[in-house]
């Protein structure tokens, strides 16, 4: 196998949510394939070693690094690249070091593919914008002129990398998602809750979740609880522990903190729908995870998956504003146990039709050949 991939990530642990999952599965699956030897590079993180085991079938090198974490200064992160001869590099995600070893490789005429990953969308661009001017000045700017390729995980994503006037090919290849393995984890104690599992982070529309359940359980006679399941923002985290106690809402919402393996997949067995009131995505694993459940899902038209509202597949919340999330609430309060089994069938056909990892990894396996002088143009490609 003489064509080998250098896999840039900024984190190779569950911290860093949906991430982590959709690169973990892109890069195994691709070299399930064969076509590719794949090496994916990352940091030594505060948890690298609790899931180092999960990379099985792929070359994972941890380098360490200095300063913030959301940047992740790493001197050796170059000299470890290029020491595995890379016929082409994809980096997931922006604004980090990682992007200066990408600049540097694009110089060497090694083919680079960016995965922004929802990072060049208008929200995400303004958020912490100082940082992210420096971070272009330094080296983002020039990485975007020499980039060979984008990657966008949708349509909506394709746009806004358009919109910035990058002369360069898109190719639109969404996430993907595996089937529950773990078939017999539902309780028989029925309980109705709503689940949010997630990055605890401004952009999730978390503290307007917050005040729209508040609303909405005081103005509904419902049995019906939030469970929020996340990680992130500690001084969020705070925030929401003392919202739930100032409204005393302690029967009514539960925050259960980070959640993995079995116990996440008994939450998502155990739910009665999904929620995420996004302001700003790439593609969402934690909505692609819900349908494989077969839950109904309720997200906002940020999350990029447009299709679900017109295949019935999701409830929609018009915005992350809380007036609009608790309308949304109000209708799955509604919904009659036939229309809620239609939703959540309907989201699960499309995990299973639009979203297999083997047909996401072929995609992009004939994307990387078609960067390295091939004749076949991926289907992939976004039409201008």
């Amino acid at each position: 196998m003489n064509n080998s991939i250098a896999v840039l990530s900024g984190s190779a642990n569950r911290s860093a949510g949906g991430l982590f999952f959709s690169v973990r599965y892109l890069s195994q699956s691709i070299q399930d394939i064969g076509y590719f030897k794949v090496n994916v590079f990352s940091y030594k993180d505060k948890k690298y070693n609790e899931d180092y085991l999960l990379w099985k079938g792929v070359n994972l090198s941890l380098v360490d690094y200095f300063g913030p974490s959301n940047y992740k200064y790493s001197p050796s992160h170059l000299k470890k690249v290029l020491d595995s001869s890379p016929s082409i590099v994809h980096l997931h995600g922006i604004w980090m070091h990682q992007s200066k070893t990408a600049l540097e490789l694009a110089k060497k005429k090694i083919p680079v593919i960016i995965s922004p990953r929802g990072m060049l969308d208008s929200w995400a661009i303004k958020n912490n914008g100082f940082k992210k001017k420096c971070i272009s000045k330094l080296h983002e700017d020039k990485l975007f002129e020499k980039v060979d390729a984008f990657h966008a995980l949708n349509e909506k994503e394709a746009q806004s990398i358009e919109r910035l006037g990058f002369n360069k090919p898109i190719f639109v290849i969404p996430n993907g998602i595996s089937a529950p393995q773990n078939k017999n984890i539902q309780d028989i104690s029925y309980e109705r809750y709503v689940l949010f599992i997630g990055r605890i982070d401004k952009k999730k529309g978390i503290v307007e979740l917050l005040d729209a359940w508040n609303y909405f359980k005081k103005n509904n006679d419902t049995d019906m609880k939030l469970k929020i399941a996340g990680w992130g923002d500690l001084n969020l985290i705070e925030l929401i522990k003392s919202f739930i106690k100032e409204n005393n809402l302690n029967e009514s919402i539960e925050f259960l903190g980070s959640v993995y393996n079995e116990e996440k997949d008994k939450l998502l067995a155990n739910a009665f729908a999904f929620i995420l009131p996004s302001k700003s995505e790439g593609l969402p694993m934690s909505i692609l995870e819900a349908w494989s459940y077969r839950l109904p899902v309720l997200m906002t038209p940020e999350c990029n998956l447009e299709g679900a509202f017109k295949n019935n597949a999701a409830i929609k919340i018009n915005s992350s504003a809380s007036a609009d999330i608790n309308d949304s609430l109000c209708k799955l309060n509604a919904l009659s146990e036939k229309e809620l089994k239609n939703i959540s069938s309907q989201g699960y056909e499309m995990s299973l039709n639009q979203y297999g990892w083997d047909n996401i990894a072929m995609e992009m396996t004939k994307v990387y050949r078609y960067l390295l002088g091939g004749n076949e143009t991926p289907a992939s490609l976004y039409q201008k």
